[in-house]
């Protein structure tokens, strides 16, 4: 999630593990803990753009280093601040701050290498965004309610957190019903399915039906009671070994299409772009938010490159969607 966000988290956990009623250093020290899972974006590298999406979110997530972490967090706090508390207490309410870091990232749609070293795969529970205000201000309310009331008020926050978290699990449940749905009704086999929230909002979601030669792009707006599902133009693969290119392009190609779990297609308005459809400005769109632009020679080096769009047409376009006033030529509802 966002940093604000894992501040807060790492806060409101490190007060809620503590014995002191409120423990403001202790609470300052989590809250700056829980971002040292981050400090891996500072790994990048000139002339390879593909480093910093392989190590964000990587080793540093690993459950394994929690421990680790949270010990070197603890020694520099006793170090500077001199606390009452001893190293142990200290150690599991920083370890727990970073833990927070790592949870909260896994469930999110990028993903965390939660098992590195025994497992190599990104895991992604795909329930929230990596911005999410409601989310936020969840968790700085719990910690306003730890400074003001004492530690009750902090787990008060933590169980909202987790009933949020809660409900977003089960609007994607009926987010993926909706989809089988949908591709039920239109004839359209299903050999994947991918469901996630959009920017900031757990009720306008983003799905692709990929039915193992294209994929389909559906809006879905999940009600209290129904699903409105809005579906895109749909886009057909790519893959690495599809088109024959120099060994240096299919090797960065290859590793993108690693990175990106195989969501690959050629930008539908750049074909010098190959982009992943997992992420797009609107959910029914079949443009990538992001991709490998090839070299026009055909060697070269590659260039990461985005195509983010906030202009008025875009965001009153999303806005239209969230808010259920898009104006759409078929609209099917699922519960």
């Amino acid at each position: 999630m966002d940093l604000i966000s894992h501040a807060l988290a790492g806060a409101l956990v490190a007060g809620a593990a503590s014995p002191a009623p409120r423990p403001k250093g202790l609470l300052l020290a989590g809250a700056l803990a829980a971002l040292m899972p981050d400090l891996d974006v500072l790994i990048r590298a000139d002339g390879d753009p593909l480093l910093t999406l392989e190590y964000h979110r990587h080793f540093s997530h690993s459950l394994l280093l929690v421990p680790l972490l949270g010990l070197f967090a603890s020694l520099i706090y006793r170090r500077v601040a001199r606390p009452a508390l001893g190293l142990t207490r200290v150690w599991l309410a920083l370890s727990l701050a970073v833990l927070s870091a790592d949870l909260l990232d896994w469930c999110t749609s990028y993903g965390v290498h939660l098992l590195w070293p025994m497992q190599e795969q990104r895991l992604a529970l795909n329930i929230i965004a990596v911005v999410d205000p409601a989310m936020t201000l969840l968790l700085a309310l719990g910690l306003w309610g730890l400074l003001a009331a004492g530690q009750r008020a902090a787990w008060i926050g933590l169980v909202a957190g987790m009933t949020y978290l809660s409900i977003a699990s089960a609007q994607q449940v009926r987010g993926e019903a909706a989809a089988r749905a949908w591709a039920a009704g239109e004839g359209v086999p299903v050999q994947r399915l991918l469901v996630k929230p959009t920017l900031g909002n757990i009720l306008l979601w983003r799905a692709i039906v990929d039915d193992g030669a294209r994929y389909h792009p559906l809006a879905l707006r999940i009600g209290m009671d129904t699903t409105d599902v809005r579906s895109g133009a749909a886009i057909a693969h790519w893959q690495a070994h599809a088109e024959p290119l120099p060994e240096s392009l299919q090797l960065a190609l290859t590793r993108f299409e690693r990175l990106s779990d195989g969501w690959l297609v050629r930008h539908p308005l750049d074909a010098a772009v190959v982009g992943d459809i997992r992420y797009a400005m609107l959910p029914d769109s079949n443009q990538p938010l992001w991709g490998l632009r090839l070299p026009e020679a055909g060697s070269g080096p590659v260039e990461l490159v985005e195509f983010r769009d906030g202009s008025k047409a875009v965001r009153e376009a999303f806005l239209d969607q969230l808010l259920g006033r898009a104006a759409v030529a078929s609209v099917t509802r699922a519960d």
